[in-house]
């Protein structure tokens, strides 16, 4: 019994001992304020130290990564100026090659237009017809054919010294033979009025919106562009619509085509 006494005595004592040092050292730690300052000063620049090494090795990946795209963006630059450069090669080629048949068949164009104000739309003057105020005087001739920028839109139809008359080659009934799209497919289109077009096709044949439709002649000429194209079941044709790029009713200026090779 004495010795059991003696033993809890002992851990008593031992407990006591160890929360009294315990405190003590924490006391000692608060109150001597030099000893925290050293404790932070040693601290401090390991954590910042840890923190730039942290942030620079980030850099340095973004920094890699970022030359890494640059390489990459620079590459497909260097591939796309090679293909545009092989592409106008090609179109220079092909110009030269067109330019030099015109002239060996004797059809090199002279390109001479004659400007001329609209002095009446067909608003103003019987249906799908134009007034302008160029005639004989400046050497305008039956036929010759009326122009807004790359798009012909008619034909001199009548002349006087001063005014010419000159019918929409969009006026109804009014037939032309064109060529429709890339595959270059052939049609008679028929004038349905106010810059509108139709034509009926073979379904099979490959005719899409947007296509350009165009004269046959060697220096094509945009006649109109197509908008719609109607299919029905039971029918072995395509009715294919389409219309002048330009606005009849807006039209202010057109003009003459004055070439001797029409």
């Amino acid at each position: 019994m004495t010795y059991l006494l003696k033993t809890k005595r002992q851990r008593g004592r031992d407990t006591r001992l160890f929360f009294i040092v315990c405190g003590l050292v924490i006391l000692i730690f608060l109150a001597y304020k030099p000893l925290s300052r050293v404790l932070v000063f040693i601290g401090g620049p390991i954590w910042n130290a840890s923190q730039a090494l942290r942030a620079t090795k980030e850099t340095l990946w973004s920094t890699l990564s970022s030359k890494k795209d640059l390489l990459l963006a620079h590459q497909t630059l260097e591939q796309n100026v090679d293909q545009f450069t092989e592409i106008v090669a090609e179109v220079s080629m092909l110009r030269e090659e067109n330019a030099g048949l015109k002239d060996m068949l004797g059809r090199t164009p002279t390109k001479k237009r004659l400007l001329s104000a609209v002095l009446g739309n067909p608003a103003q003057t019987p249906y799908d017809t134009l007034l302008i105020d160029v005639g004989s005087t400046y050497g305008v001739t039956s036929g010759a054919k009326v122009s807004v920028r790359e798009s012909v839109i008619g034909t001199v139809t009548e002349v006087t010294p001063k005014w010419s008359r000159v019918r929409l080659l969009s006026s109804p009934n009014e037939e032309h033979v064109v060529i429709i799209g890339k595959t270059k497919v052939t049609a008679l289109a028929t004038g349905r009025g106010s810059g509108n077009f139709d034509a009926r096709l073979p379904r099979e044949l490959d005719v899409s919106i947007n296509d350009t439709v165009t004269f046959p002649e060697l220096n094509k000429q945009v006649l109109a562009v197509v908008e719609a194209i109607e299919v029905t079941p039971n029918d072995s044709f395509q009715r294919i619509l389409f219309k002048s790029p330009i606005n009849i009713a807006e039209i202010r200026f057109v003009e003459v085509d004055m070439n001797i090779d029409r």
